[in-house]
């Protein structure tokens, strides 16, 4: 059978996004905030609530301790919050009263970063959930990625 549509890859509407983003660096931390919002439509009777999001991240250099000349790698320790608000799904234009709410989201991690890549982990908790009805609550999570610079140009 189909899967229900929040586990469906697209929802085949159009929708509309916006946001904004903030960063502050130096040699020692990093600071990160950002704020978006999502217009959901719908397409075949149904539609996703409105999405509303916040998060922040503090980055704090954890190795090496003292900078010197050609240091090749740092180590930063993460935390991390993130804040949804999400409005009813509507099916042939009817709420669905087991869908929306808030959810807000801790994590702790860890960053490896050199000059060309980022190996990188963070461990997440839900710290707050209040959705409508029987909506499926987020559970914990482990996230680990990898990310690799390239460029097209040569320098």
């Amino acid at each position: 059978g189909r899967l229900p549509r929040p586990l469906q890859p697209g929802s085949g509407s159009w929708d509309g996004f916006g946001g904004v983003v903030f960063t502050w660096q130096t040699l020692g931390w990093e600071f990160d905030a950002d704020a978006g919002y999502r217009k959901n439509t719908a397409a075949d009777g149904f539609r996703f609530g409105d999405q509303a999001f916040t998060d922040a991240s503090f980055q704090y250099r954890v190795w090496p301790r003292r900078l010197g000349a050609g240091v090749p790698a740092y180590v930063f320790a993460v935390a991390e919050s993130n804040l949804f608000l999400q409005g009813r799904d509507r099916v042939g234009g009817v709420p669905d009263p087991d869908s929306g709410g808030a959810r807000w989201i801790v994590g702790l991690g860890l960053q490896y970063v050199t000059e060309r890549f980022v190996i990188e982990g963070i461990y997440q908790v839900p710290a707050v959930q209040r959705l409508n009805g029987n909506a499926v609550e987020t559970d914990h999570s482990l996230s680990v990625g990898v990310r690799w610079e390239f460029s097209f140009l040569s320098s």
